[in-house]
């Protein structure tokens, strides 16, 4: 059976990663939390909300369903984070009504024992940044956005792999060398 010996995690995913690890039949090598929550055990994600947008979203349930995530922001703000139309309406044409019982579901107590990176990609993680730095974690910051991943994929690779676009050669013999189990996508000191 095949296991990834590494995976990411990325915005409300974050608070799952230790059950993704330990519903695994091996043992994960590195996790990487991408612009995503920290696990939060025996808390739902709303308690980890601001108060205001746990407010907002709260008001915005219907039948126990809270709009797709596009529309929990302001007018505008996803032309603005997407600006290719065609990507924009891939990305909007996936979305559907999420069910308010997973936002307060409380998250799984398992434990998390493989090593973690944290990327950033926008300032709205920077507490989730902070904390996973006080972890020891090794941490990287790209000026992007929560949607990078969609809008500037090289970018993020590159930070991935702990290096500057443009760096692949030299990173690929590293790499080769350094073979495929290591937790490399963050090489210490180079935060």
């Amino acid at each position: 059976m095949y296991s990834p010996t590494h995976t990411g995690q990325s915005s409300a995913s974050g608070a799952l990663a230790p059950s993704v690890a330990a519903a695994l039949s091996a043992p994960l090598t590195g996790v990487i939390f991408v612009d995503a929550i920290l696990p939060h055990p025996g808390r739902g994600w709303l308690d980890t909300a601001p108060p205001a947008l746990k407010a907002q979203l709260a008001a915005g349930a219907q039948q126990g369903l809270l709009p797709a995530w596009d529309g929990w922001w302001p007018p505008g703000a996803l032309e603005r984070l997407v600006p290719d139309a065609e990507l924009r309406a891939a990305i909007i044409a996936d979305l559907e009504p999420l069910p308010l019982a997973y936002f307060e579901e409380p998250a799984p107590a398992d434990d998390l024992s493989a090593p973690c990176a944290y990327l950033q990609l926008s300032g709205a993680y920077e507490e989730e940044a902070r904390r996973a730095t006080r972890l020891g974690w090794p941490v990287v910051r790209l000026p992007a956005t929560h949607l990078a991943v969609a809008t500037q994929p090289l970018a993020v690779a590159a930070a991935l792999g702990g290096r500057e676009s443009g760096a692949e050669d030299e990173q690929r013999a590293e790499d080769e060398e350094r073979g495929p189990h290591e937790l490399h996508p963050f090489h210490a000191g180079r935060r």
